[in-house]
């Protein structure tokens, strides 16, 4: 496994540090393959590897395709195109040239497949990345326990998210991937309390005050116990992905309105999904149903609960093994 992340790990290593992660490296996790992050091992360090999958991540592109290109006769190379499909269209000959010099290419968006398909004679597939559902659902907090708290997804799309919250009263917002320049971090390096609430003056600025409220962010596994205390989601991400936190909520059974682009929605969420992020009328119209139905809001909680089980880890491990002939 070619990944982004820095490290080199032996194949289910007990030290593996990305344990229950939805990227690249829960391929490594689950067929318990070796991980190697960049720098990358040669051409020729790779040659004993009858298999390798590689993350396509944007800025990793070039040194990929040149390891792809100069591969062993008997290797098998997978390409698995991480992020958003967004993120390549201004770097397209630069993909292309990757996905031309792979055996198959995985596609971690249903809805992107003519795309990719499109632009490489190289098979494509949608078979997406393993996710860790029984340890998120354990974090699943119960129905009837929760409080009216509406989340502002912290991901791409916050701005109409946060519209649609303040819409039935306001939302909590989490500090969280914020856009940081190179400058920013300089000044603020040395102490991370001061980075973090520069991030959220960044965030407060970006999105106003009106009905919102700021917190630091929390690591992952208190965040799924704080945000899966909430009411509901509101999570309109324009981008075509592997739609993390949309899988996320279904596993903690969070009611949430999501965009139809991140490919999983429609399947999880079909009564509370909308076009784009642009249908806010829409969007604020089912926030104020979930706010106030009860029995509405327990629909689409179970709905995803139950329609999340088809993301099991061995559901993704199966196809991959078909496509590959792994024996």
């Amino acid at each position: 496994m070619l990944g982004p992340l820095k490290g080199r790990f032996n194949g289910g290593a007990s030290d593996f540090p990305w344990k229950n992660t939805n990227c690249l490296e829960a391929w490594a996790e689950v067929l318990k393959w070796d991980y190697a992050g960049p720098p990358y091992p040669s051409a020729n360090e790779l040659s004993s590897y009858r298999y390798v999958i590689a993350n396509s991540s944007s800025w990793l592109v070039p040194s990929l395709t040149m390891l792809a290109a100069h591969r062993q006769p008997h290797q098998t190379w997978i390409t698995l195109i991480e992020g958003a499909a967004e993120d390549y269209f201004e770097q397209i000959a630069l993909i292309q040239n990757l996905l031309n010099a792979s055996n198959l290419v995985i596609s971690i968006n249903r809805r992107t497949l003519p795309f990719w398909r499109s632009i490489t004679s190289t098979r494509v597939e949608n078979i997406g990345i393993p996710y860790p559902l029984d340890y998120v659902s354990a974090f699943q907090t119960p129905f009837d326990s929760r409080n009216d708290e509406v989340l502002v997804a912290p991901r791409a799309g916050a701005g109409p998210s946060a519209i649609v919250a303040q819409s039935v009263g306001g939302g909590v917002v989490y500090a969280e991937r914020m856009a940081r320049t190179p400058k920013s971090i300089l000044k603020t390096k040395k102490t991370g309390v001061r980075l973090r609430r520069h991030n959220m003056d960044i965030r407060r600025g970006a999105l106003g005050e009106n009905g919102l409220e700021y917190r630091f962010e929390l690591p992952l596994t208190e965040f799924y116990t704080q945000a899966g205390k909430m009411s509901f989601w509101v999570n309109l991400d324009p981008r075509h992905t592997w739609a993390r936190f949309v899988l996320d909520g279904a596993a903690l059974g969070m009611p949430q309105i999501a965009t139809a682009s991140t490919d999983h929605a429609q399947h999880l969420y079909p009564d509370t999904t909308v076009d784009t992020p642009l249908d806010l009328e829409r969007a604020c119209a089912l926030a104020a149903r979930l706010k106030t139905d009860s029995q509405f809001r327990r629909h689409v909680s179970e709905t995803a609960a139950r329609q999340i089980r088809n993301y099991e880890l061995m559901q993704s491990e199966r196809m991959l093994r078909e496509f590959i002939a792994l024996g």
